[in-house]
This record gives C-alpha cells, sequence and structure tokens, in this order.
C-alpha cells in the first residue's frame, strides 16, 4: 500500500498511530530528539481489512519560551 502521506485522511475511514520505545537525548539546551519505532494502521475507505506500516521514526523537537514544536520529523518503513 503505497499514497502520499498528505492523502492519508482522504483515503482512509480510520488510522492509528502508535510510536513505541522512543529514546530521548538532548541535543543542546532548547533541543533534544527522540528515536523509536512506529506502527500505522489503516483502515482504507471501502476496505474491510485494516493494513498495516512499520517503521522507524527520528522526532526533532525545539522549546520557546514554555512550550515544545516539533521541528522535524523522519520516518522509515520496511
Amino acid at each position: 500500500m503505497l499514497f502520499r502521506s498528505r492523502d492519508l485522511f482522504a483515503v482512509a475511514d480510520k488510522r492509528q498511530f502508535i510510536f513505541d520505545d522512543l529514546n530521548w537525548s538532548r541535543v543542546d539546551e532548547n533541543h533534544a530528539r527522540g528515536m523509536g519505532a512506529f506502527e500505522v494502521r489503516i483502515l482504507l475507505k471501502g476496505e474491510s481489512s485494516v493494513s498495516t506500516i512499520k517503521g522507524r521514526v527520528t522526532i526533532d523537537v525545539e522549546k520557546r519560551d514554555q512550550d515544545l514544536f516539533i521541528t522535524r520529523f523522519f520516518h522509515s518503513y520496511e
């Protein structure tokens, strides 16, 4: 199953994102990076069975004032 990520909400009736075993490390005073696994379960419109995609994820966050912002989100899947 291949489709563009931005089309996910248009082509799917249900979506479930699961992040597992995220290990966080501080890059500097205001930046951190989390690396781990992910799984996405998708029920496409008109389908009766759920498709699953598994892979690895890297998330970079930046602290601005008291808020955290995701600045980069990388993923690769099997």
